[in-house]
């Protein structure tokens, strides 16, 4: 699949799914690949979460938000998750934005768009918990600094400045990268950005390999990026199949400049930043066992000596043998890991009490069930999601 796609749309290095279009004749390979390797931005959002965006679809106008506004400030403080603090807070300053048509104008520049729209539309989510950061405008990501070390990148190399990075603190890891336009910008600068988007992920994919040392773990590692224009943002992730980086697009999403009976675009939006900052996590998550999987593998045969008593048990037992057993030895303890490696991240998945699915009328239907089977749902597993 992936050589019928590199002989006709890409290259031995890359493919980009976005450029195949349904009148092209590997529309039906894409869809294949998309779906094998779930490719495609999944829904996932608790009952909760999902009976308060319903309620939101369902408004006409300005009154139907401050009416859901005003209920989700009036719930007590121990039901309130960070994600509904999102919606929340997110509906509490859309109200003024709709109520001077402030979305109306066509002429912003991109720090309106950045201060006034998407601070509190998609950095919100992101606020929440301690040992991340978001940082914004014109900030330089720590991919460029990984590559290297790795020898991956020239120290020549001009560094790449970035309108929005979401960071964790403790191993300087960008997560998730983006870039924003006004709504006026030329096809031509948007285009620039998509492609600057889609190196950026190959090379944070190259710098979580760390050379040769995970390239076998990478394959199940996605690098994802968002890029606004105006009020539209595109999320776009790629993935390492084999040789080939493949491009694809997660979601696309709309914030309506006007409320009149658009609130359904609107709470889509919402979904797609919430999922979105569940695949996130799910994604960094498997990065970190990929992590501590290697980790484990080379402190166990560290050189400290053979009476080391920081030795471990395997390295003393291999001293006294020749180097081609050595070798062989670690070969196997290296694989073993990277197979549990491997099964770990593969049942990576959210929690229980979220309702995941692929598209809106699936999440709707097991939202039914649910609260079919559940008639008193009980959510206090949803207090800490």
């Amino acid at each position: 699949m992936i050589s019928k796609l590199v002989a006709d749309s890409g290259t031995e290095a890359t493919i980009d799914l976005g450029t195949i279009d349904e009148n092209s004749p590997n529309f039906s390979y894409k869809k294949k690949l998309m779906n094998r390797y779930c490719l495609k931005l999944e829904f996932a959002l608790t009952m909760d979460e999902h009976e308060i965006l319903t309620t939101l679809a369902e408004g006409k106008d300005v009154d139907s938000l401050i009416s859901l506004r005003d209920d989700l400030f009036s719930r007590p403080k121990n039901t309130i998750t960070p994600n509904i603090e999102y919606i929340r807070t997110a509906i509490h300053h859309l109200i003024t934005l709709y109520e001077k048509r402030h979305l109306l104008y066509p002429l912003h520049n991109e720090a309106f768009y950045q201060i006034h729209v998407y601070s509190h539309l998609l950095d919100g989510i992101l606020l929440h918990d301690p040992d991340f950061r978001v940082v914004r405008t014109e900030c330089n990501s720590t991919v460029a600094r990984r590559l290297k070390a790795i020898d991956e990148l020239d120290n020549d190399s001009k560094l790449r400045r970035w309108d929005l990075i979401y960071r964790h603190l403790g191993e300087q890891y960008d997560l998730f990268i983006g870039e924003d336009k006004p709504g006026s910008a030329s096809a031509t600068d948007i285009k620039k950005d998509s492609k600057k988007c889609d190196n950026v992920r190959i090379d944070m994919l190259k710098a979580a390999a760390n050379g040769t040392s995970m390239s076998e773990l990478v394959e199940d590692l996605e690098a994802i990026t968002a890029q606004t224009y105006g009020l539209e943002m595109t999320i776009r992730g790629t993935r390492k199949i084999g040789d080939t980086f493949v491009h694809y697009t997660k979601a696309k999403a709309t914030i309506p400049a006007t409320i009149t009976s658009k609130c359904t675009a609107l709470a889509e939006f919402m979904l797609v930043v919430i999922s979105l900052k569940r695949a996130t996590m799910l994604n960094f998550i498997k990065l970190q066992i990929a992590w501590e999987s290697l980790s484990s593998y080379h402190v166990q045969f560290l050189s400290n000596g053979e009476d080391s008593p920081d030795s471990s048990p395997e390295s003393k037992s291999c001293v006294n043998l020749d180097s081609e057993a050595v070798r062989k030895y670690k070969d196997l303890r290296l694989k073993m890991h990277l197979d549990k490696a491997k099964k770990d991240m593969k049942e990576v998945k959210v929690e229980d009490h979220v309702l995941v699915a692929d598209n809106l009328e699936m999440l709707f239907m097991l939202a039914l069930s649910k609260n079919i089977d559940t008639p008193t749902n009980d959510k206090d597993d949803e207090k800490n999601d």
